[in-house]
């Protein structure tokens, strides 16, 4: 008889026999069915009747090195199958990554695993976050985390947002201001550094991303017939500042109605000399369209 096989012996067997059977039951207990196999019916005899594995049962995976206990309520995604399942019972332990990932189609869902090697890089804690073999790394935050230490000591480093990913409208959008406040709407900063972006004339158009920053550099290259305005918030006001470099061509500075003038004047001719900036400011002061134009200066 095999030593995952269980078998209770019944009235008709002789002693012999029925001494065979209890021995190797004992056995197979103790060693909790371990074999190559999950259990199942076919293991199990009761009085010379195919029994289910009951719940509660022990089996050790002598393929995936595991123990498993037999509790089909439990189980999770994945997994060994027949009704074993490892909740309940401590991390797995492989000796690689690869060693790992070689067995995730055995490991079961939220299940953990550690790696071990001869580095302590490899020595890792990872979850098995689903039934598409995804794991993830669970054991110490990416260098990219951020941590409640970094904000009580004033940490947050560039490193921890991407660029452009967070922009001014986003911030204003959600934002949400505490009405019982003394300082409503109001926020203390010990000091700001202003971001300036570049932006291209593209088809003689020049396109403004309020939302990503409120102060732009344009190299004037070519004809600018038009000015639009992208990511604006229009629940509230918005402003932005560009400074426009020139390269020693005249050329045409001819807004559209995205844009209005002081008393309707004629837009304003942008200095052609070399090396030299012009800077401009256009407010909506209700977030809509035209923005009001103010020249804060030409020729420096």
């Amino acid at each position: 008889m095999p030593s995952n096989t269980f078998s209770l012996p019944s009235a008709g067997k002789s002693f012999t026999l029925s001494r065979l059977d209890f021995n190797n039951s004992i056995l197979s207990a103790w060693s909790s069915f371990y074999g190559p196999a999950v259990p199942t019916i076919g293991n199990i005899t009761i009085e010379g009747t195919a029994s289910a594995p009951y719940s509660g049962m022990l089996y050790r995976s002598s393929i995936h090195k595991a123990l498993y206990v037999q509790d089909s309520t439990s189980i999770k995604g994945g997994g060994i199958g027949g009704g074993f399942t490892r909740v309940g019972i401590t991390n797995r332990t492989f000796e690689s990554i690869t060693t790992l990932v070689a067995n995730l189609a055995y490991i079961e869902q939220s299940e953990l695993c550690t790696t071990v090697g001869d580095s302590s890089a490899n020595y890792r804690v990872y979850m098995k976050t689903n039934n598409s073999n995804n794991i993830v790394d669970v054991g110490i935050p990416p260098s990219s985390s951020l941590a409640t230490s970094m904000f009580v000591n004033r940490q947050i480093a560039n490193t921890h947002l991407q660029l452009n990913t967070i922009t001014g409208a986003e911030l204003a959008s959600n934002i949400i201001y505490t009405s019982g406040a003394t300082m409503k709407g109001r926020i203390l900063i010990d000091a700001l550094a202003e971001r300036t972006v570049s932006t291209a004339v593209s088809s003689n158009v020049l396109d403004i991303d309020v939302g990503l920053a409120s102060m732009h550099r344009v190299n004037v290259t070519s004809n600018i017939n038009s000015i639009k305005f992208s990511n604006t918030n229009t629940s509230m006001s918005w402003g932005v500042s560009v400074v426009f470099y020139a390269d020693g061509t005249a050329y045409n500075f001819n807004t559209n109605s995205n844009v209005a003038y002081p008393n309707s004047n004629t837009p304003i001719t942008l200095t052609s000399t070399a090396g030299r900036r012009d800077a401009i400011s256009f407010v909506s002061p209700d977030g809509g369209l035209p923005a009001m134009a103010f020249v804060g200066g030409q020729g420096f």
